[in-house]
């Protein structure tokens, strides 16, 4: 994890009355890879990575240069810095979040929002993975590509 948010489960547990004993502990590593095969073998191309800034690595790999890419909220994301990424302009993408934010006009900003629900790539996270190979995703802005990056943060 690069960084800890006011989100970031580690601080959501005593809030969420969570037993944290029970659901706070973190998958070997032989599980991760487990779960890895596992999602490969249901066409999710997966790629598991050791720490935060190994994944927003990987995640700049699987993004081509000059695509639209629009972004979800999402607690990993901002804990891998890919929001910091993205927002300094390092990138080479058009970052579709920002136009929409950058827009003034109430109608417009819809019609770029809806726009951006059909973007090329949608980076966003997931709520949960299980060892069957299931993503769970909640989310309320529409369909969305989730790439598989697995962390095991320790």
């Amino acid at each position: 994890m690069s960084k800890v948010t006011q989100y970031s489960a580690i601080n959501l547990i005593e809030e969420a009355h969570v037993d944290a004993e029970r659901w706070n502990e973190l998958p070997s590593n032989e599980k991760v890879a487990n779960i890895v095969v596992t999602l490969q073998r249901h066409g999710i191309r997966a790629k598991q990575a050791a720490d935060g800034r190994e994944a927003l690595d990987i995640l700049k790999t699987l993004i081509p240069s000059g695509a639209k890419v629009m972004d979800g909220a999402s607690v990993t994301l901002f804990e891998i810095g890919y929001r910091e990424f993205v927002d300094s302009g390092q990138s080479s993408w058009q970052n579709l979040r920002a136009a929409v934010h950058a827009e003034n006009d109430a109608a417009k900003r819809r019609e770029l929002r809806r726009k951006s629900m059909t973007a090329q790539y949608f980076v966003s996270g997931v709520n949960a993975i299980t060892e069957s190979g299931e993503l769970v995703a909640c989310d309320t802005g529409g369909a969305a590509l989730v790439l598989g990056i697995l962390l095991r943060i320790t």
